[in-house]
């Protein structure tokens, strides 16, 4: 009897704690976040803009090169080092924790490679080589190539859009989940090594300057060195926020109840 009622709590406090978790978040910076599909993870919508990324740099004094063009407030932060980024998240994490916006047990990080993977709707794999995901022939706005007109920030090249570098974010189309520019605009640094290799971290999504059909790839994957700015490489932010207990499975018992029988 004791190990029904174990389970049961268990299986109540697990219900509990998914009830309390909302399926959307919005930050002091008034950044928008979902949650990612069978992951107690939630990632931002758009990549950090230069108006998010500018509050850090005013706080902290990091350095911080402007592009070779110009941005609005609205564009993604570009010249951002993977060191950059991780710098980002542990500032955010200090002010809203202090704050009380963010919840104790939440923390904001780079998305791992295979939770980039989850958000651009591909099915992860173990073994990862140039790609991570299980469609290598999926692109941003469906299977076919050329891309379509207006479907992202890409290369001049291409012709599909109107910018010649990056592009206010939300100007195009979203992904089923809600997320921009999971294809171009700005390169995204993952938590991951890349390929084994210490001296590199992951890129996901292309840019405003790729233009060949396997760079724009959903499951194109690229890696550099963690301290490198590029007007391409940006990032975006995920949620890390605790796991739900998995509720305790009790074995079946071929006991056979005892049967009560009133004396007659």
């Amino acid at each position: 009897m004791k190990k029904f009622a174990h389970f049961f709590f268990w299986m109540i406090l697990s219900f509990a704690l998914q009830a309390e978790t909302p399926s959307q978040f919005e930050n002091s910076l008034e950044q928008k976040f979902v949650k990612i599909p069978e992951t107690s993870t939630f990632i931002c919508v758009w990549k950090t803009r230069v108006s998010d990324y500018k509050k850090f740099v005013a706080k902290t004094g990091r350095k911080w090169p402007s592009p070779e063009f110009k941005q609005t407030a609205n564009d993604p932060a570009v010249n951002i080092s993977w060191e950059d980024a991780k710098a980002f998240c542990y500032w955010l994490n200090e002010e809203e924790h202090a704050s009380g916006k963010l919840p104790a047990d939440w923390n904001y990080r780079l998305p791992t490679d295979k939770e980039w993977s989850q958000a651009a709707g591909l099915k992860p794999v173990d073994e990862l080589t140039e790609f991570s995901g299980d469609d290598a022939t999926a692109y941003p706005w469906g299977k076919n190539w050329p891309p379509p007109p207006n479907c992202g920030n890409y290369s001049p090249h291409l012709q599909v859009d109107k910018f010649p570098y990056t592009s206010p974010v939300g100007t195009f189309p979203p992904n089923k989940l809600g997320l921009y520019d999971l294809g171009g605009n700005a390169w995204e640094w993952c938590e991951d090594i890349y390929n084994r290799s210490a001296d590199y971290r992951v890129l996901r999504g292309g840019s405003w300057r790729v233009r060949q059909p396997m760079d724009l790839l959903l499951s194109n994957r690229v890696g550099n060195q963690p301290d490198l700015q590029l007007s391409v490489y940006g990032f975006r932010l995920v949620i890390e926020t605790p796991k739900p207990p998995e509720p305790v499975v009790v074995p079946q018992t071929n006991a056979v109840p005892h049967q009560f029988i009133p004396k007659k």
